[in-house]
């Protein structure tokens, strides 16, 4: 499946199934990286992994719920990571 690129072949992008496990082995590889923290991997998702991992470092991967860790936030990721918990 897959969207034609502008040279005609498929963009393996589009292709939902193959947008979907890669969507996936990115999770899986943040959660490596965040210490299988669920919320550090939402925000580094929706945030940023750069800034997500300086602020870890600085504050612990269990910090996520601590008021200086939040402050930092923008606040579209201090809103995201309960609403995507909340859904799950």
């Amino acid at each position: 499946l897959g969207i034609p690129a502008g040279d005609g072949r498929f963009d393996p992008r589009m292709d939902p199934a193959e947008a979907a496990r890669a969507s996936a082995a990115y999770i899986n590889e943040q959660l490596g990286r965040f210490n299988r923290s669920l919320e550090l991997t939402l925000a580094a998702y929706n945030g940023g992994e750069g800034r997500v991992g300086r602020m870890a470092a600085r504050h612990g991967t269990g910090a996520f719920w601590s008021s200086g860790f939040l402050d930092e936030l923008p606040t579209q990721t201090r809103e995201y990571v309960p609403k995507v918990l909340a859904a799950a």
